[in-house]
Parts: C-alpha cells; sequence; structure tokens
C-alpha cells in the first residue's frame, strides 16, 4: 500500500484554498506538511524539556548517570566502586557524557539526550506514517507522537526507552522500504539496516524482537506467494502474472512441473535466502548470548500482581476508546496485504511476548506506541472508507438524491469521532500534564533523595553511620553509604568476608531484623534513608516495626516518598521530628 488513494482522510473533504492562483497553492500543497512537522517537532521538543531538571534521579538513571560523570572523568564506563556499567553505552551513556561535558553534571543535562531523541522520533513518525500511507496520516502520527504523554514522559528520562522508540521506528521504516526494493541486496538498503540494528540492540533486549518479527514478515509473504501460485494463479509486486512461452501460468494443483520452472523467481528465491540468512542469525545470536534473562525473571513486590492483560489495562487506562480503532485498523492492513502485514506483526507480536513475560512494566511497550497510534490511525480510514461507500451506494440509489459529496460528508463523522478520542490520551492538555510529573510515578511512586541530602547534611556527622534503601542514589546526592536495607528482592549481590554485599554499590545488605540489630549495637549513631519501598513489599513488616520502635523519624512535605530515621543519642530537634518510638 504506497498510498491510501481514497483513504486520505483530510484531502478528502475538498475545503477550497483561501489563497489563489495555481503557484500559491502548489507551494502550499508542497510545503504544508514541512510547515507542520517543524511546528510539532518545536512544541513537542519544548514539552520534552520543560521543567526537565525539576525532578532528582531515580534508581534506573542513576546508572547511566553515574557512568557518564565517571567516563568523563576518564574512569570510563564504571559505577563508583569501579564495576563496569555498559548497558546501553552508545546510545545513553556516551551521550549524556557528552551532555556533561557541555553542561556540567545536573539531572537536566543527563535528560536532555533523551529530549532530542524523543523529538527526532515526531519526524520518524511521519516518515513512517506517510510510507505506508500518505503525508496527512503522516502527520496525524507525528501529532500522536508529539503529545503522547508516555512517549513524552520517556523522553524526559536519563535511560534508553526513548531511544528503543525511536531505532524501532526507523527499523520498521527501512525494512518498509527494502520490501520496496524485493529484499535487494544493496548497500543503500543493507548499511543503514546494519547500522540501525546495531544500535537497536546495543539499546535494549527488547529490540531483538524485531528479528522475529521480521522473520514472521517474510514467512507469511511466502506463504501468501504459495498461496496465489496455487490457488488464486500468482502475481508478482508488479500485479501482473508471470507468463511461460506466451502463455498465462496455471494456477492448478495439476501444473506442478510449470510451476516449478517459473513461480520459483528470483524473488521467491530472494526471499527464500533472505529468511534463510535471518534464521541462521538469530540461532547463531541465541547460542552466543543465550535467551535474553528477562525472559524468566521472576517479579517480585508489586510487579508479581501484574498479569498477562496488564498492557491492554494500561493502554485502555491512557487512551481510553481509542484502543478499539485496533480491531478496523488491523482488518484493514490484513485485508490490504503486502507490507501491510509488517505493522501488524510488529505490533502484535511484541505485544503479545511482553503480555506472556512475568516481568511487566509499562516502559516495556512504549516503543509500540507509535504502531499502536498508526494501526488506529487506519481504524479511522477504515471507518471513512466503509462510511464513504455507504453513502455513494445511497446516492446511486437515490438517483444522486444526496447533496453532498459523500467522500466529504463520511471525513466528516470520521473527524468528528476522531478528535474526542485522540483528546481523551493524547492532547497537548495531556502532554503539559505529564511535564508536572515524571515517567515512572505513572505506575510507581518514586522518592525525592535531593531534597532530603540536603537537610541530612546539615543536621548528620561525619561519624554517622548511613543505611539506604536505594544507596546508589543516596550516594550521588549525600555521599559514600554503607549499608542496603532490603529484606526481599535481593540482586546483584555476592558474599564478603562473610557479608552479603551490593556489587554495584559495595553496600552491605540488611535482609533480616537480626542484621538491623547488629547494626544499631555496632553503630552508636546513624540514619536510615527510607524510600517509598520502606513501606511496601521490599521490606519485612517485622523489621520495618522494629525500625520505627527504636528510631525517630523525620520527615518534610518536600521530601516527597521519602523519611529518615535516626538511632543514637540527642537527635537533632527540629520542627519535623516525630518520635514514632
Amino acid at each position: 500500500m504506497d498510498r491510501l488513494g481514497g483513504g486520505r482522510i483530510l484531502a478528502a473533504t475538498g475545503f477550497p484554498s483561501r489563497v489563489s492562483g495555481p503557484d500559491v497553492r502548489r507551494t502550499v500543497e508542497r510545503y504544508w506538511p514541512l510547515t507542520a512537522l517543524v511546528l510539532l517537532s518545536t512544541v513537542g521538543f519544548w514539552l520534552r524539556i520543560r521543567n526537565l531538571g525539576s525532578h532528582p534521579f531515580w534508581v534506573d538513571e542513576i546508572y547511566h548517570v553515574w557512568a557518564a560523570d565517571r567516563f568523563v572523568d576518564g574512569e570510563g564506563f564504571t559505577l563508583p566502586n569501579g564495576t563496569p556499567y555498559d548497558r546501553a553505552w552508545l546510545p545513553t551513556t556516551l551521550p549524556i557524557a557528552a551532555s556533561f561535558t557541555l553542561f556540567g553534571s545536573s539531572e537536566f543535562a543527563a535528560r536532555l539526550p533523551s529530549a532530542v531523541v524523543g523529538t527526532a522520533t515526531i519526524a520518524a513518525a511521519y516518515a513512517l506514517g506517510r510510507e505506508f500511507a500518505n503525508r496527512e496520516v503522516g502527520i496525524l502520527l507525528s501529532v500522536f507522537v508529539a503529545f503522547d504523554p508516555m512517549s513524552i514522559a520517556w523522553s524526559r528520562e536519563a535511560r534508553m526507552y526513548a531511544h528503543l522508540q525511536l531505532v524501532y521506528v526507523v527499523t520498521l521504516l527501512l525494512l518498509a522500504r527494502w520490501y520496496r526494493g524485493d529484499f535487494g541486496f544493496r548497500a543503500s538498503y543493507l548499511v543503514p539496516l546494519g547500522l540501525i540494528a546495531t544500535v537497536g540492540y546495543l539499546t535494549h533486549t527488547i529490540y531483538l524482537s524485531v528479528g522475529l518479527v521480521f522473520v514472521a514478515f517474510v514467512a507469511v509473504i511466502l506463504a501468501g506467494r504459495a498461496w496465489s501460485t496455487l490457488f488464486d494463479g500468482f502475481t508478482d509486486s508488479a500485479g501482473d502474472p508471470p507468463e511461460s512461452d506466451g502463455r498465462p501460468v496455471s494456477s492448478t494443483l495439476g501444473s506442478m512441473d510449470t510451476l516449478e520452472g517459473t513461480v520459483w523467481s528470483r524473488r521467491t528465491t530472494r526471499l527464500v535466502v533472505v529468511l534463510s540468512i535471518a534464521c541462521v542469525a538469530g540461532i547463531a545470536l541465541l547460542v552466543g548470548r543465550g535467551l535474553p534473562p528477562e525472559l524468566f525473571a521472576e517479579p517480585t513486590g508489586g510487579w508479581a500482581e501484574r498479569g498477562t492483560g496488564y498492557y491492554l489495562d494500561f493502554l485502555f487506562g491512557r487512551y481510553g476508546r481509542f484502543v478499539w480503532l485496533l480491531v478496523p485498523g488491523t482488518l484493514y492492513l490484513l485485508l490490504d496485504g503486502g507490507r501491510s502485514h509488517l505493522l501488524v506483526l510488529a505490533f502484535a507480536i511484541p505485544f503479545a511476548v511482553a503480555s506472556l513475560v512475568e516481568l511487566r512494566a509499562a516502559r516495556y511497550v512504549v516503543h509500540l506506541l507509535p504502531l499502536f497510534g498508526l494501526v488506529g490511525l487506519f481504524g479511522l480510514v477504515f471507518c471513512y472508507e466503509a462510511i464513504a461507500r455507504g453513502l455513494d451506494r445511497l446516492s446511486r440509489r437515490t438517483d444522486g438524491g444526496l447533496r453532498v459529496e459523500p467522500r466529504v460528508v463520511a471525513a466528516g463523522l470520521v473527524l468528528v469521532v476522531a478528535i474526542p478520542l485522540l483528546i481523551v490520551g493524547v492532547s497537548p492538555a495531556t502532554g503539559i500534564a505529564i511535564t508536572e510529573a515524571d515517567a515512572e510515578s505513572t505506575t510507581v511512586s518514586r522518592s525525592d533523595h535531593q531534597a532530603a541530602a540536603a537537610w541530612l547534611d546539615e543536621h548528620g556527622t561525619d561519624e554517622d553511620a548511613l543505611v539506604s534503601m536505594r544507596p546508589e542514589v543516596t550516594e550521588w546526592y549525600v555521599g559514600e553509604v554503607e549499608y542496603f536495607l532490603r529484606t526481599d528482592g535481593i540482586a546483584e549481590a555476592e558474599r564478603r568476608n562473610g557479608d552479603l554485599v551490593h556489587t554495584r554499590s559495595d553496600a552491605i545488605y540488611l535482609t533480616d531484623r537480626a542484621d538491623v540489630e547488629a547494626l544499631f549495637d555496632r553503630h552508636e549513631r546513624g540514619w536510615i534513608v527510607a524510600s517509598a519501598r520502606f513501606h511496601g513489599g521490599y521490606l519485612d513488616p517485622d523489621v520495618r516495626a522494629y525500625i520505627q520502635s527504636n528510631t525517630v523519624r523525620y520527615a518534610d512535605e518536600e521530601w516527597t516518598n521519602l523519611e529518615l530515621y535516626y538511632w543514637g543519642p540527642d537527635p537533632p530537634d527540629v520542627d519535623e521530628r516525630r518520635d514514632d518510638g
């Protein structure tokens, strides 16, 4: 489907231009998409940098931040204890290091590369929509991405999910163009695909699903060609049936001798070769690195409560009834055939895999949101064409009794329905609202270590022991953390001199009440930095009760989801103190 033809919803309205003269009209027709795209990108970039540095780092960001900061200092991509951290180093950590070099180490500088990448995705979405449909659909899809709250949110994080979204969209765009080039083995196709695939591989293991999508897509093409050959009469990509000795090739099962020499064309051979190479490469990758461990991860805490319907609930919760447009959109694309199947597979396969994997979080499907929007837009196209055809038939039955153009009426009805559906989940208002929050706060309560760190620096002493439920984050804002308080979900741990140590921070784990009692005996005084998880599933209730009974609690309205617990003599006498013991 190179162009929608009758499916141009906006163009079908036929509204007259306010300008006169053929040259002016041609200029407007030629440059309005570029003008709209520049405007959308400008607004989208503003949404992605608005209040960008107002929120402190959270734990998943801090690893990239530490690695980038130490890279700038000449220590390579490592954590403070020297442990290498090279996850997503090329697309994520290296740009953060460059930003730190230019603007200094700050929340804004760390997140700026993601904002730039997220803005680039707006343009990539336009290209994807134009490739599979037309300029109007491309602009509508860029509107969706520009104002989509989740796309904005993860473009405001020092993480790799905005990058994953961009490389996934660009990969599909390149695959679609490679398909148009009959999967030719030319550098103009293979070099860009190889480069973007390398970046995608280094971005996140989720990107590997694109290989499964591609294999399924080529297999569907081959199956369709075989079906057409045997039952419907073979038609090549140009739409002309192949011929042999001046006669059309028979499509019956009894003509296999003829089919063997003619239908097994160079295109079919190339498809088989491409599929074989893709399968061999996939097998080699799995043998070399094994299956992604995320497929077998056991969720803990609140993660364990997320069932297979988690992502559907997420879509309905965020986008409301727009989700139902996936049904007619998918049907439209399946009936259209060809590379339209790529869109369906590229959304459906990763979405199904993510739903079946036990470890579920909204960020694991953020890269699919542009496809979600595009398939939904095709749902509108489906509705538009169905209404237009119905009105056209009605007009013919009434001998032209309808006084309006059926396609104008259809376009108007679809747009009247579409605008409310989109505004529910995607609009400038929802985009601005997300800039007042942060990405993970949509699913998990974050903790503000920054504000409490300033208070602790004023009221604590160098001799105080420091315990944290997130030592990596506390260390960025306060300094070295000696102990890691957690009784459930122990990870990245090893035994050293009898202690269980967190390998990424060198903090000693406190995993039960006995460990906490020994801590209080060992250190006369100290502080526990208690994040939101202090009251969640990562801490045994008995341990929590013991701490609350033997410490003094400090809190402040400015410390979002964070408390300080002090043990020892002479607790600081300040207004924020509340004795829970």
